[in-house]
């Protein structure tokens, strides 16, 4: 995972926790305040329709009062005590009723003998009209069922209660929609009727017999009171029941497009403040991987300028990372310091095998800076072929001595092993990373601009700069130096020689920057640094070199 968006994410994460939480409390606490104001209002309605049942139950009682002191209803119950078969009195009854009836809107209308026994009753409502046929069931006060429809009863006495001839009651129809909430009516653990559909008698009796409840009906959630059952009957419940989720629906809505919207912005700002504080910290930290992969490309470890920036870590990083560039460097040096003493120790082995050669290494080492000075070439690259210019030879440590100090001409098989000094050398040097510049001079300084040298018959430009200089070098000091088999030869003979073949054996520019450097020893004291600081820059000169890099 990208930094920018770790960044992002440790940002966003904590606003999300906190907005989550945030909302769960708020959300729980809507449904907490919706059920408590829910059971509130349901607290007031019962306490309205209470104090409307009461009023209306007291203008009942009092319309049955003035209708129990009706003569002819009393003398009618009088007769139907002594002869309940008395149909004249039934009828007498009745027809009172049926005023009353008329008089006071009242649907059902019934009147009981002193015992208790029903002897008249009148049930009038749109559904069947005015009847007298069938009788309801025998009650005073409470709910009762009549054809599928219920009536709540009220009763009071016929005549004078100390001298009672029996009870007239009263009722209409049993209407829901006057406690003003959903509410359902049950018995005996069955629904009798309810306002709320779709509930079921089992849901409802989950609630037992709890004043307050929660209850899931269907995929909502309810809240239920139990109603005060004054008036009803026995075996009746009543049961408010109002659904929460479409109570709490708009506070929720609310509570969503505040929180998307808080969302939403939390997420806008830690995208702007992730973006910036990963900026920051990853520019210097873009700049130091740049620079790791520029010192990996050049195989060195520089140091990076000192950061002023306001991030503490990033300058500590910076500056712990310039200690040890410094330290690596230091070691590098001086392991560097090391391989140049090395490469000086074989060359003197070298040397040390055969007198006549002895510090042929150092004066190669010596012309080939003269011409890489006359060439111009970088101080990092004259360092590397001073170095090979020492150790052009070392090859010849596998060479046997009496092939290496043989007076005569050598034969052509010792010739040939004369010939695997290059690759020899090579071989040595190439274990050691530190001799890894060196290696084209050792392995190449024989390969002839031709194409006729060796090891490998190279030609031209495709054999390095510096082999090609070390080559000239070579020959130069090999020609005027002694052998055991011959002496050797002037200067003058030597250039000659050199002059001759440049173009075949040697670089035709090298050869004539090197003659030009000879030309300018008038001392004939072979000081090539200062000769080569005499001959100075040449337009020959700074086009081999520029070919050649």
């Amino acid at each position: 995972m990208r930094f920018a968006l770790r960044a992002f994410a440790f940002c966003f994460i904590p606003f999300a926790l906190v907005l989550g939480i945030s909302f769960w409390s708020l959300r729980s606490e809507v449904r907490k305040r919706t059920r408590e104001e829910l059971q509130k209002s349901v607290r007031e309605k019962q306490l309205a329709v209470d104090r409307i049942h009461a009023g209306n139950q007291l203008q009942v009682i009092r319309v049955l009062r003035v209708a129990g002191n009706n003569a002819a209803l009393q003398d009618g119950l009088r007769q139907l005590n002594a002869d309940p078969m008395n149909l004249d009195a039934k009828a007498q009854v009745e027809v009172q009723l049926r005023l009353l009836s008329h008089q006071t809107g009242f649907s059902l209308l019934s009147v009981q003998n002193a015992s208790g026994t029903q002897v008249a009753w009148v049930v009038h409502d749109a559904t069947f009209g005015a009847s007298s046929d069938a009788a309801p069931p025998p009650l005073l006060e409470g709910l009762t069922e009549y054809r599928g429809r219920l009536y709540q009863l009220i009763s009071a006495p016929v005549g004078e209660a100390a001298d009672a001839r029996g009870y007239i009651s009263v009722g209409d129809g049993f209407d829901l929609s006057d406690y003003g909430v959903p509410v359902v009516l049950m018995k005996d653990g069955r629904i009798v009727v309810s306002s709320v559909p779709g509930v079921s008698a089992q849901e409802l009796t989950a609630c037992g017999d709890s004043p307050e409840c929660d209850l899931r009906v269907g995929n909502g959630e309810y809240v239920s009171s139990r109603l005060r059952e004054a008036g009803l009957g026995p075996g009746y419940i009543l049961r408010s029941l109002q659904n929460a989720d479409a109570a709490a629906a708009p506070l929720e809505h609310l509570l969503n497009a505040v929180f998307l919207a808080a969302a939403l912005g939390a997420g806008l700002i830690a995208f702007v403040v992730s973006r910036g504080a990963s900026h920051s910290m990853l520019r210097p930290l873009a700049g130091l991987a740049s620079h790791f992969r520029k010192s990996e490309a050049s195989g060195l470890l520089a140091e990076l300028p000192p950061n002023r920036g306001r991030i503490v870590e990033i300058r500590e990083l910076i500056d712990s990372f310039n200690r040890a560039a410094s330290s690596i460097r230091e070691t590098r040096n001086g392991l560097q310091a090391v391989y140049v003493e090395f490469a000086g120790s074989l060359a003197h082995a070298l040397d040390a095998r055969d007198g006549y050669t002895a510090n042929h290494s150092q004066r190669v080492s010596q012309i080939a800076m003269a011409i890489a000075q006359a060439v111009h070439l970088p101080a990092e690259e004259q360092e590397a072929l001073r170095i090979g210019a020492l150790l052009h030879d070392i090859g010849k440590i596998g060479i046997p001595d009496y092939i290496l100090q043989k007076s005569g001409v050598l034969s052509d098989s010792e010739f040939d092993l004369i010939r695997q000094h290059p690759i020899i050398g090579c071989r040595i040097l190439e274990g050691v990373r530190g001799f890894s510049p060196y290696l084209p001079v050792v392995e190449l300084h024989h390969e002839n601009w031709d194409g006729s040298g060796y090891p490998y018959g190279l030609s031209g430009k495709a054999v390095p700069l510096a082999a090609r200089i070390v080559h000239v070098a070579d020959a130069w000091d090999a020609m005027t130096s002694d052998r055991p088999y011959r002496r050797g030869f002037t200067h003058r003979r030597a250039l000659a020689i050199i002059q001759q073949n440049a173009g075949t054996q040697f670089d035709p520019e090298i050869a004539e920057i090197f003659l030009r450097l000879m030309q300018c020893d008038t001392a004939g004291e072979m000081d090539m640094f200062r000769l080569a600081a005499a001959v100075g820059p040449s337009a020959i000169t700074e086009e081999v070199y520029k070919e050649d890099a």
